[in-house]
């Protein structure tokens, strides 16, 4: 057990390591919990999370990232991602969900109301494909697909539809 203490926030970790050597070459496996997380660990707070658990898995340049945890206003999330570090481009892929997802926006009186998202994403270090952002909150649904290029110019081109939307959930 390894006690980490984050700089410039009181987040606090407690990892689990392990190392399995087999003829495939070693395979790091950590898994831990964290308390009191918020993301970006330094700056402006967007996202807290009273609680969770974290899994990493490397096998042969693979590796494994697994989320799961409590937001602060009693929503969850779970989030897992992975990427190949045997190509060239860093191939990638994503899946993440949250229930109950408040978000504070400074250009609004008060957090929004919580919602729930679910996101299918992959890409490499040229291009970010969002396979799929569902969203439901507001009295509705919103959907987006879309496709970024990362290199010169910077493109981005992008499909979003909505149904029964209620903005005046915003403003009551």
């Amino acid at each position: 057990q390894l006690p980490l203490k984050g700089i410039a926030t009181h987040a606090r970790f407690q990892i689990n390591a392990t190392v399995d050597l087999d003829r495939a070459g070693p395979a790091p496996y950590l898994k831990g919990e964290w308390q009191a997380l918020s993301l970006p660990l330094t700056g402006k707070t967007w996202l807290q999370s009273p609680a969770g658990k974290l899994r990493i898995q490397s096998k042969a340049r693979h590796i494994t990232l697994t989320l799961d945890g409590k937001l602060s206003q009693g929503g969850s999330f779970t989030a897992q991602g992975d990427v190949d570090m045997s190509a060239a481009t860093h191939d990638w892929q994503l899946t993440a969900t949250a229930h109950a997802f408040h978000l504070t926006l400074a250009s609004l009186p008060r957090p929004l109301p919580g919602f729930d998202w679910h996101l299918l994403a992959r890409g490499d270090t040229r291009h970010t494909v969002i396979e799929q952002l569902a969203i439901n909150g507001f009295g509705g649904s919103l959907h987006l697909q879309g496709d970024y290029q990362h290199g010169a110019p910077h493109t981005w081109r992008a499909t979003m539809t909505g149904q029964r939307l209620d903005p005046g959930i915003l403003f009551p």
